[in-house]
């Protein structure tokens, strides 16, 4: 409200119809004169407020002004409180709010003027600044959502003044409700949700006359760890991917040439590799699942063993597994691995150093059943660390032949510490050909079998959500 140093008579006239309204302890408060200036920048501060939009910190800095003048009366800190609210802190206006009806009167105002803005300016607060609301939920095991997002039981929540949608579901009964909480300015909103008492053992007579005390594990073990609590449930999405390095090693044997025709090369490889894995829990223990990678290795020879020597060999596969996890530490893996290769051979190093040699292709396909154990399942207090293995029988194809080979083999260990991800493993396969670099005169095509073997060290980043 703007005012006249000489309180024009129309602002009185209509103030006093509002002075029945006016508490009756207000009557014994000190009645003071502002000043001209305290009422002239009240009045710059009242019209800074009505701009679109407020000018509101000019108008703290006005009346903080006009306070240091003279008197610090009512009107005055009802105008101050208004400008903190149109400025969003609304601590501080409730805070001047409430000094307003124990501040001096301003003599020829009625205090009706004061009291009727104060209560409308109260109101616009409750609709408009935030208030707080405090859930608490009858059992632990209650889940609450609101607008999808998941909220804590017990906790105090900020929230714009408003009304909300909660949803809340039991886990262990599937019970559920949905209620709406209406959140009032610089209030505090207080909501139960019952959904039924925690459950607790039973005990019968027996028991309760059992005077003998119960084995209780204290929360930290004997060397000093705490036992983390385990999953409810194992249902989640992980992706990762990885560096391997190794050595990958090809043993060649000409069964017409034995025993002195057997060839080895080796190959210092390096590579990467990627994963994507779903995990569905069908219950506390049981889960089945899926996952798909790729390897995609690159070799090159590391020496010329007996003049043989691949100066490259690219080696990629693809895998698909089935994955049942009928207890929580315990994976099987039914997968199925395409495998394609290829390699350049110069066999003499006369060969390598005409430019002459020899490009082959092979490819695989493995049916890989597998067995790996999670240890972090079995005790709590270990890193996540899974060691397993598979048999890994394949049907191999050649440039010259193709055969069934059952006694391939792998050995895995992983170790996931937080998101960094370690892998080693040991595989080895067979497979065969035939080529005519192996006669007794380099002219006669004759067969020869492959043994493969490959150590593998591999870092990498693994993602995991829980759902």
């Amino acid at each position: 409200m703007t005012l006249t140093s000489r309180h024009c008579p129309a602002i009185i006239c209509a103030a006093l119809c509002l002075l029945l309204a006016a508490p009756l302890h207000a009557q014994d408060r000190p009645k003071v004169e502002l000043t001209p200036d305290q009422i002239r920048i009240n009045n710059q501060a009242v019209t800074l407020l009505k701009e679109d939009p407020p000018r509101a910190k000019e108008a703290i800095k006005l009346v903080q002004a006009a306070l240091l003048m003279g008197q610090k009366a009512d009107l005055l800190v009802l105008t101050l409180g208004r400008a903190y609210h149109m400025d969003g802190q609304c601590e501080l206006a409730s805070a001047q709010f409430d000094k307003v009806m124990t501040s001096p009167q301003v003599a020829g105002l009625p205090q009706a003027f004061v009291s009727v803005r104060l209560d409308k300016y109260r109101q616009e607060m409750r609709e408009s600044c935030p208030g707080q609301l405090v859930i608490s939920c009858s059992a632990p095991d209650i889940m609450l959502s609101m607008d999808s997002k998941k909220i804590p039981c017990n906790e105090t929540l900020s929230l714009p003044a408003g009304t909300y949608a909660l949803d809340a579901q039991r886990a262990s009964t599937g019970a559920k409700i949905s209620v709406e909480a209406k959140v009032s300015g610089m209030e505090i909103t207080e909501l139960k949700i019952d959904l039924g008492e925690p459950v607790t053992p039973s005990t019968d007579s027996d028991t309760a006359a059992d005077t003998t005390p119960p084995d209780v594990t204290p929360p930290d073990d004997e060397r000093g760890g705490v036992t983390p609590p385990q999953e409810t449930l194992l249902s989640r999405f992980s992706a990762d991917i990885s560096l391997p390095l190794g050595v990958c090693v090809v043993e060649l044997y000409v069964p017409d040439r034995a025993p002195e025709a057997s060839l080895t090369d080796l190959n210092v490889c390096a590579g990467i590799a990627l994963n994507i894995e779903e995990r569905y829990a069908l219950s506390e223990s049981f889960s089945i699942g899926g996952r798909l990678g790729y390897r995609g290795l690159l070799g090159v020879a590391a020496g010329d063993f007996n003049t043989i020597n691949y100066a490259e060999i690219f080696q990629n596969h693809i895998d698909l597994s089935l994955k049942v996890w009928p207890t929580r530490a315990l994976a099987i893996d039914l997968m199925a691995r395409l495998q394609v290769g290829s390699d350049v051979d110069y066999g003499t190093a006369a060969e390598e150093e005409d430019g002459e040699g020899r490009f082959s292709e092979e490819a695989a396909l493995f049916l890989a059943p597998g067995l790996f154990l999670d240890l972090h399942e079995l005790n709590p207090t270990l890193p996540r660390l899974t060691l397993g293995g598979r048999w890994m029988p394949s049907f191999w194809t050649a440039d010259f032949d193709q055969g069934l080979y059952p006694a391939g083999f792998s050995l895995q260990a992983e170790a996931e510490l937080a998101s960094l991800l370690l892998s080693l493993s040991y595989t080895t396969w067979q497979s065969s050909g035939e080529d005519d670099a192996f006669g007794p005169q380099g002219d006669q095509s004759v067969t020869y079998d492959h043994a493969h073997e490959q150590i593998l060290l591999g870092v990498g980043y693994r993602f995991s959500r829980a759902h």
